[in-house]
């Protein structure tokens, strides 16, 4: 399934990950290195394992990738990122949202993302899709959600 969302400007698509834009995955991955957000050592794109542990999802417009998400089958430490030029334009809310949707249609009883203490947008966005505050673990603030 193709979630379609209407920005300001573009029209963005979540869809599960496709090796046709790891160039763009690429691009992103490095933006966000630099900027010391996210690292998997070793790796550039996810492989097949990956594939098989976690629902990969990009965010793109027309060949261009915009975001991602890792939604891992158990539901635990879910992780979002978007590129820089892009935030706050509901596209991290899209993929929370797909998330949710197919964590409900996997039959998870939960979802549990872990927010940095310093990142307020995301934390903000979690609680109005209806998700609980919990304990810091390892420094960040676990934001759960009860499915069933």
């Amino acid at each position: 399934m193709v979630v379609t969302l209407k920005l300001k400007i573009k029209m963005v698509e979540i869809i599960p990950y496709d090796h046709k834009y790891d160039s763009g995955f690429i691009q992103l991955r490095r933006e966000l290195d630099e900027e010391g957000i996210y690292g998997l050592p070793g790796k550039i794109t996810p492989d097949e394992n990956d594939l098989n542990i976690s629902n990969w999802y990009l965010a793109v417009n027309n060949s261009n990738v915009l975001g991602f998400g890792v939604l891992p089958k158990d539901g635990e430490d879910f992780m979002y990122f978007v590129d820089k030029n892009y935030r706050n334009q509901d596209i991290e809310k899209a993929l929370v949202e797909r998330f949710i949707e197919d964590a409900e249609k996997i039959g998870l009883d939960e979802l549990i993302g872990e927010i940095s203490p310093d990142d307020e947008f995301s934390q903000n966005l979690l609680r109005k899709l209806g998700f609980d505050e919990g304990p810091i673990i390892f420094g960040d603030i676990e934001f759960y959600m009860k499915l069933r």
